[in-house]
C-alpha cells in the first residue's frame, strides 16, 4: 500500500475530488481528511462519508487528557469549571499562550476550553505534531502543518500499485495544488 497525500485549497474541489475517488472503487476506508477545525470540513462532512480529522479536535483531546493526567498526578484541579459571569469590562483576552480575563488568578490555556468555554486553538508549532501522530512521516508533517494553518485541506488516500494513477489522476482533475507519495 502506498499513501497520496493531496492538498486543496478549498472544501468543494476535496468534495469532488472524494466523489471522483469513490466513483473509481476507492472505498471510506481508503479515504479520509485531515482539516484545522470544523468550519474547513463542514461541507466534507454534509456530503461525503469520508470520515475528517479536525486539528483542534485532536489538540481537545490531547489537552484534556494531559488535564486528567494533571488531577491524578497532584491532585490539582484544571479548568474547565463553571465560572461566575465575568463583567464586560473583564472580558477574555488573548495573550500568547493563554487567555486573560482580566481578573487576577483567571486564565485559561488557548489549547483547552477556558473557563468560559473558549476554543480549542491549534498554534502552528502543534500542527506537525498532530500530523505525525495521524501518520504521517516528520517532513510531510511540517510542510503539510503550514497549509493546515492557513485553511488548507489534506485528502489522504491509500492506494496499491495498480490504482495509484487512478487516484493521482482523480485528485489532480479536481483541483489538488500539491500531492505527495
Amino acid at each position: 500500500m502506498s499513501q497520496l497525500i493531496a492538498i486543496f485549497e478549498r472544501q468543494g474541489q476535496a468534495v469532488e475530488a472524494i466523489e471522483a475517488l469513490r466513483q473509481a472503487g476507492f472505498g471510506a476506508e481508503q479515504v479520509r481528511v485531515v482539516a484545522k477545525n470544523e468550519d474547513m470540513a463542514w461541507r466534507i462532512d454534509n456530503e461525503t462519508d469520508i470520515p475528517v480529522d479536525r486539528l483542534e479536535d485532536e489538540a481537545r483531546e490531547r489537552y484534556s487528557e494531559r488535564d486528567r493526567l494533571a488531577v491524578e498526578s497532584d491532585g490539582s484541579m484544571p479548568m474547565p469549571m463553571p465560572m461566575p459571569t465575568i463583567p464586560l469590562a473583564a472580558s477574555p483576552i488573548y495573550l500568547g499562550d493563554t487567555v486573560s480575563t482580566g481578573m487576577p488568578g483567571l486564565g485559561a490555556n488557548v489549547a483547552g476550553e477556558g473557563y468560559a468555554g473558549m476554543p480549542y486553538l491549534v498554534n502552528s508549532d502543534e500542527s506537525p505534531a498532530l500530523l505525525r501522530d495521524l501518520g504521517l512521516s516528520e517532513s510531510d508533517s511540517k510542510k503539510f502543518g503550514e497549509w493546515i494553518d492557513q485553511g488548507r485541506l489534506l485528502v489522504v488516500v491509500e492506494s496499491g500499485p495498480e490504482t495509484e494513477d487512478i487516484a493521482e489522476r482523480a485528485l489532480r482533475r479536481h483541483g489538488a495544488a500539491h500531492i505527495v507519495h
